[in-house]
């Protein structure tokens, strides 16, 4: 026989909860052993109630280490700002894998940048030292050549010596109008490709030090990189690298306008071919320039 009484004793010390023995039926009366059946649990009057497993699977809490997400919409036209994830673990493995990524970002946007500029530096130094050759011999169509005033002066003393009236010799030298518009032209051209190159060498100083290493955890890392990125298109780097090519375009330009007019000076047989190839060049430009566009 199992003694209820000590059964109940057990229970109650360790449980608040109360279990009840109930014999079988017919094996009371048959006075044999009954056999323990199952234990009924009741819960007492006072004893706190647990969750429910039906409840807690409805309605599963969220795992602290796994990372909640906003859900706010990004809209056109707003400034964009990366979602941050946030976690309640100390784990920061998503700030190591987000920084990584706009690492490979940074170094793919910064070495296509790189190359190009290289690129337009290595064109802007040859044309220019083109350039440099032809105004070293168009300025000097600017001042009157002295080679000029001593065949004057020869000229004027052999007539004095052969009794004749001698030339008055020139007040003033007054250059062309021609050689005006080729200096001028020429001048700018060599402006417009230096300034180029002095711009793309200072492009190439910010992408060095948006390049530069952060020495910091991820997370601030992050953020600083992202104060970067920021300041880039506050300040319009990317359009000031877009206009490098322009303004070697418009050197390029006045290049070629003012080598028609020299060589139009010269001999108009000479400038005819040279303008045909020149307005071949500009309409291949000007179509593979515009055409995307429509």
């Amino acid at each position: 026989m199992v003694n209820t009484n000590s059964t109940h004793s057990v229970a109650s010390s360790r449980n608040p909860t109360r279990v009840q023995l109930q014999p079988a039926e017919g094996e009371v009366a048959s006075g044999t052993s009954p056999k323990v059946a199952e234990p009924t649990v009741r819960p007492e009057a006072g004893a706190a109630s647990g969750p429910s497993p039906t409840s807690e699977a409805a309605n599963p809490e969220p795992s602290p280490s796994v990372p909640q997400f906003s859900r706010r919409v990004w809209r056109s036209g707003e400034p964009y700002h990366p979602v941050e994830p946030t976690t309640n673990s100390g784990d920061e493995d998503h700030w190591k894998k987000v920084y990584g990524k706009a690492g490979e970002f940074d170094k793919e946007f910064c070495s296509g940048w790189n190359s190009e500029i290289d690129s337009l530096l290595t064109f802007a130094g040859l044309f220019s030292a083109v350039v440099t050759a032809f105004t070293i011999e168009s300025y000097k169509l600017l001042q009157p050549d002295p080679q000029d005033m001593t065949n004057r002066i020869l000229l004027n003393v052999s007539a004095q010596l052969a009794g004749r009236n001698a030339t008055a010799l020139p007040e003033s030298f007054v250059p062309s109008s021609s050689s005006l518009r080729i200096n001028v032209l020429w001048f700018l051209s060599l402006t417009f490709s230096l300034t180029a190159g002095l711009v793309g060498i200072l492009c190439k100083q910010w992408l060095r030090h948006y390049q530069q290493d952060i020495s910091k955890p991820p997370k601030e890392a992050l953020a600083f990189r992202q104060f970067r990125y920021d300041s880039f298109l506050q300040c319009r780097v990317m359009d000031i690298l877009s206009a490098l090519p322009v303004l070697l375009g418009l050197g390029l330009i006045l290049f070629f306008v003012g080598l028609i007019d020299f060589l139009q000076g010269l001999d108009v047989k000479v400038s005819i071919p040279v303008t045909i190839l020149i307005g071949v060049s500009f309409a291949f430009l000007a179509v593979t320039t515009l055409a995307p566009a429509f």
